[in-house]
């Protein structure tokens, strides 16, 4: 039986806090994602926990604590050459603005792209499609140039069949 595997975005983790699954609110979504990163059904790259430990919240705390939920990209020699491609492409053949090229290089999203592509993984993101966009990149606009999977957080949950039970407090 196949079982999908996911890859956390930035964003995700970010919007999760920010709104429907606050650490208060629903901390069952957060003990989720530990429990399927345990699976090795979810995980994140040391690029989104650079990107999120720029804050300073419950969400920076929440990835202190997690040293298996990140990989570590920039030494894996089978992303590395996808990371390149997609900043080749970005860079010499887009039709990107300059500032949407250099925003898009700096941050995690090729990173995650490539690691999705190589390791056939679901990239999670609350990003919407925007082809016609030159002023900011969007994931899942490469993501279909690159022929790689994505959902939105919502989507996850329900291709890991989550439910999270209401209890009387």
């Amino acid at each position: 039986m196949f079982e999908e595997k996911y890859l956390l975005d930035t964003d995700a983790l970010i919007s999760a806090k920010n709104s429907y699954y606050s650490f208060k609110l629903c901390p069952g979504f957060w003990d989720c994602l530990i429990y399927y990163s345990k699976k090795r059904r979810i995980c994140s790259l040391d690029k989104v926990r650079e990107e999120i430990q720029r804050g300073n919240d419950d969400l920076v705390l929440w990835v202190d604590k997690l040293n298996d939920f990140f990989h570590d990209t920039s030494k894996d020699s089978d992303v590395l050459p996808h990371y390149k491609e997609i900043i080749n492409w970005i860079t010499h053949k887009s039709k990107y603005k300059i500032k949407a090229r250099e925003r898009f290089a700096s941050g995690a999203d090729p990173w995650l792209i490539a690691f999705a592509k190589v390791y056939d993984r679901t990239l999670v993101t609350n990003e919407t499609s925007h082809p016609d966009s030159k002023k900011k990149i969007k994931i899942p606009d490469i993501c279909k140039r690159y022929n790689v999977k994505y959902v939105n957080t919502f989507g996850m949950l329900r291709g890991l069949k989550v439910q999270f039970n209401w209890n009387e407090v």
